[in-house]
């Protein structure tokens, strides 16, 4: 019980953080993506490269937010939550800012504005800081699957 508590308390912080659905290519309710970050409820962390993912609202042609989907394959099959949908796509980004040139860029990677970086759902804001300037406190994206 007390794990179901916590599990809606992460899930309703969550709810209040994570945006609708935006990222860098054309989907909708019938794509299937292949996951490339975690998604942001109380299973943070826990899809896996190779699994796949169904957004199930509905996306814009922006970079780097996240969106509600239900994961299709692998398993965490049948859970639904908000997944960080960066970088998915393997062509750049169609613009207009906060990056139309190509993926984010993970935690540690050069940067030369916050919006370059990976965005977590929670936790501490993303900084493009230092001499150079590196990602930092932002997500860290791990396959490189292209769409299917």
């Amino acid at each position: 019980m007390a794990s179901r508590i916590i599990t809606a308390g992460l899930l309703l912080l969550c709810l209040s953080a994570c945006a609708r659905a935006q990222t860098c290519y054309v989907a909708n309710q019938q794509a299937n993506i292949r996951s490339k970050a975690s998604i942001c409820s109380g299973a943070k962390g826990s899809v896996n490269q190779g699994d796949i993912i169904k957004v199930t609202d509905s996306p814009q042609q922006e970079c780097y937010n996240w969106g509600q989907t239900v994961v299709v394959s692998g398993g965490l099959q049948g859970t639904q939550g908000y997944t960080n949908l960066d970088a998915y796509s393997q062509t750049s980004c169609p613009g207009p800012p906060p990056n139309p040139n190509g993926p984010c860029k993970n935690t540690g990677e050069q940067c030369n504005y916050a919006s370059d970086c990976c965005q977590p759902g929670s936790g501490p804001a993303v900084t493009c800081d230092g001499s150079p300037k590196k990602c930092s406190g932002g997500a860290i994206v791990t396959s490189s699957a292209p769409v299917p």
